[in-house]
């Protein structure tokens, strides 16, 4: 297969990767490279033609154009998060044995947007389109944390707080610690607060902006696998970084 790569494409992508990173001069990129100076011209030339880079009058350097935003535009605009989610979380649902969600947020709640159940698993209450309120849920205390404090106590004070179970929070300042942790962890749990015997662990999904734009979680009956640093924690949130890789996000 090597010997079907050609050699001008591939320093044409490697002069793209390394300007993507920061734009440079194209001296620099004869330092980076090791091309002679013959070479990174010609290089330069063509890419620029193309729209691929573009040169920077005020310093010089050359920078990403705006054909390679245009193209990635067209990939993420055909990108479909259920679509690309799909696979991945039925492959979590395997690994785990469990029912997995994913869910974005709409004025307060949790929308679910897909469900995975497999055979002989526990019985949920839930479905594609249901609500759930964010403070009842795993997902909803993740998604939460794309907001700020204030803005987190704002929702909450919007929404009708009910206790659902012996272990529901229903203080606000309750709630927001919770928000807290998850922020900080990168993952939160739902410790039989909205159904007794229902353990959940919920973790963020991003897009190609950085900006959170769903969570997925994973539902059993064993407490056990809430614990701190447990397999299902872990691949809950691998999983959610794998789906956010699918949709453009760059940590």
């Amino acid at each position: 297969m090597e010997n079907m790569t050609l050699q001008t494409v591939e320093r044409a992508l490697m002069v793209l990767e390394i300007i993507s990173t920061q734009p440079k001069s194209q001296k620099e990129l004869e330092e980076i490279t090791g091309f002679n100076r013959s070479n990174v011209r010609r290089l330069v030339f063509t890419l620029i033609n193309k729209g691929y880079i573009e040169k920077d009058t005020n310093t010089n350097k050359f920078k990403l154009g705006l054909k390679v935003v245009e193209l990635s535009s067209i990939r993420l605009n055909q990108v479909e998060l259920k679509t690309e989610a799909a696979p991945i979380l039925r492959e979590l649902s395997m690994k785990t044995n469990q029912v997995c969600h994913m869910g974005t947020y709409v004025d307060g709640e949790v929308v679910y947007i897909e469900k995975i159940q497999p055979v002989n698993s526990i019985s949920m209450y839930s479905s594609i389109g249901r609500r759930l309120p964010v403070y009842l849920s795993s997902m909803g205390k993740v998604l939460l944390t794309q907001f700020s404090d204030d803005e987190v106590r704002n929702i909450l004070k919007s929404t009708e707080i009910v206790k659902k179970t012996k272990n529901t929070h229903i203080e606000i300042d309750d709630i927001l610690n919770e928000v807290k942790k998850a922020r900080e962890q990168g993952y939160a749990i739902d410790d039989e607060e909205n159904e007794d015997d229902i353990f959940c662990i919920g973790a963020p999904i991003y897009d190609y902006r950085n900006k959170m734009i769903a969570a997925i979680s994973t539902t059993g009956n064993n407490k056990e696998f809430l614990k701190d640093g447990s397999e299902a924690i872990e691949l809950v949130k691998s999983t959610a970084y794998e789906i956010s890789k699918r949709v453009g996000y760059v940590k």
